[in-house]
């Protein structure tokens, strides 16, 4: 039988996710603010780590990646609240794009292998491509950020972009859900 915390950590991952890849800011004439801050995902993925690591223990290696990625993220949306603009540390923002992919893609993978050994093999499939997607999507979006390109983007190029983010944020948090509810109907 799953246990609650499992669970509820299934749920503060889904949330998780909608903060990680949703980005709707507040702005005013000098400030930008993200509504659903980054950081507020990672503190939920740290949150959620301890019950997962029980059912996959690689998950474990992820615990110093979250807090370093929560601490860039909550420093760099602080900077966003009081000067307007996040903080501009190019070799910062490329070691954070790295430690994203990776965790992403491997936190993913872990999830995939808890849902395969709970006998939920749709949801490890269907997890699995979410890894691939998020890890071509962080992939793509980082190349063409550090070589400039991504400011020039126009047209069809960036709505096809955009459409693939918003696709990426709706898909991953009902995923998840559903993955959890899948869970929690057959713990009871």
């Amino acid at each position: 039988m799953k246990s609650n915390s499992y669970l509820d950590s299934l749920t503060r991952i889904a949330w998780a996710y909608l903060f990680l890849f949703l980005n709707l800011s507040a702005n005013s004439r000098t400030v930008s603010v993200n509504l659903f801050p980054d950081w507020i995902g990672w503190l939920l993925i740290f949150q959620a780590l301890p019950a997962i690591e029980k059912e996959e223990r690689t998950a474990a290696l992820l615990r110093p990646v979250v807090v370093l990625l929560g601490i860039f993220d909550a420093v760099n949306w602080i900077a966003s609240l009081f000067t307007g603009k996040p903080l501009s540390l190019p070799l910062l923002q490329l070691i954070a794009s790295v430690l994203t992919l990776y965790f992403h893609f491997q936190f993913l993978t872990d999830l995939a292998s808890v849902a395969s050994a709970h006998g939920l093999p749709r949801f490890s499939a269907r997890l699995l491509h979410m890894r691939t997607a998020a890890t071509l999507c962080s992939a793509v979006l980082s190349v063409l950020y550090y070589i400039g390109s991504l400011d020039a983007l126009s047209g069809i190029l960036l709505f096809f972009l955009i459409g693939v983010s918003l696709i990426l944020a709706v898909w991953f948090p009902v995923s998840l859900f559903s993955f959890r509810n899948e869970e929690r109907r057959r713990a009871f």
